[in-house]
Parts: C-alpha cells; sequence; structure tokens
C-alpha cells in the first residue's frame, strides 16, 4: 500500500452520513460515537477501508478524531490542518477544533450529560485514548463503551474491501 494524494474528500456528504451515523447510535442505545482517523494496526497510512473520518466528515488529512453526538459533533485535528478542515468539512454538521487547544477529552467532558454512554470501536483507540476518555465520561457522569461492531461500517454501503495483497 503506497499513500495517496489524490483528494477524496466529500464534506457536502456529511449531512446525510451523519444522521444516518446518528440513526446507528439510537439504534445501539448510546449517545455518541468516537471516530478516529485510524485502523487496527495504528499506523500512519491507512487503507481505503479504514478511512473512516474521512467519509464521515469529508477530512482527508493524516491525523484527526471526530466525536460524533446525537446533537452535535466535532473533528479535532492538530497545526498543521486547521485550514484544511475548515475547507473539508461542513461546518453546518462539524465544529472544527484544535487537538491540542480544545482537546477531545475536555469536548467529551463539556458536551455529554449524566447517564449518556459514548461508544467507541474497541479495535481504533490506543489504550491512552481510552483512558482519557473514559475519564472524562466518568467526570461528565457518563460512560465510555466499546462496541463489537463499527457503526460507520454499517451504514458504509460501499466502503472499499480490505487489502488481500501479499506482505512484501
Amino acid at each position: 500500500m503506497f499513500q495517496n494524494f489524490e483528494d477524496q474528500s466529500d464534506g457536502a456528504a456529511g449531512g446525510g452520513r451523519i444522521e444516518a451515523l446518528r440513526q446507528e447510535l439510537a439504534a445501539a442505545g448510546v449517545d455518541g460515537f468516537v471516530v478516529p482517523r485510524s485502523d487496527e494496526f495504528q499506523g500512519e497510512y491507512v487503507a481505503d477501508y479504514a478511512e473512516r473520518l474521512r467519509w464521515i466528515s469529508g477530512f482527508s488529512g493524516s491525523a484527526g478524531l471526530a466525536v460524533v453526538l446525537a446533537d452535535r459533533a466535532a473533528v479535532f485535528v492538530d497545526g498543521r490542518y486547521t485550514v484544511q478542515v475548515r475547507e473539508q468539512v461542513d461546518p453546518a454538521v462539524f465544529a472544527p477544533k484544535h487537538l491540542h487547544d480544545d482537546p477531545p477529552a475536555e469536548w467529551i467532558e463539556e458536551s455529554l450529560h449524566e447517564g449518556q454512554v459514548l461508544a467507541y470501536d474497541p479495535w481504533l483507540l490506543t489504550a491512552s485514548q481510552v483512558e482519557k476518555f473514559g475519564a472524562a465520561c466518568k467526570r461528565a457522569g457518563a460512560e465510555l463503551k466499546a462496541l463489537e461492531v463499527n457503526l460507520i461500517d454499517r451504514i458504509w454501503a460501499d466502503q472499499p474491501d480490505r487489502p488481500q495483497n501479499e506482505v512484501v
């Protein structure tokens, strides 16, 4: 797999996709979902099937994370992508946030309410992220919950296949 610099972002599709994700949230009995720009290997480059952040938000940078709740959503990026995120993401759907100035854990703590559940795919977050987000949920009176299925994968009808190439 080689890095591809072709822009495949589609921020305009974010509204419909976020509504589909919110329907999945309700069906799963959770109030939010964490969407990292990572795959189960935590590598710098991810295959097209794992570009869940790009698919849901339109943001195509190499690092970022979104948190989607029933009533709001945010995309967190570092300083390299502050201009790009504003060009690619629909601000009516996702609030662009700086990863270090406005960390996801703080946003989670401020945005969740007592009794709510924030879900995530345990294959895609690091132990450190789970610890930080779990602590933020606890401070808000909420819960962080691992799901057995990725909710993005459920709604991404034309998700690319996983690579089947030989390892070289």
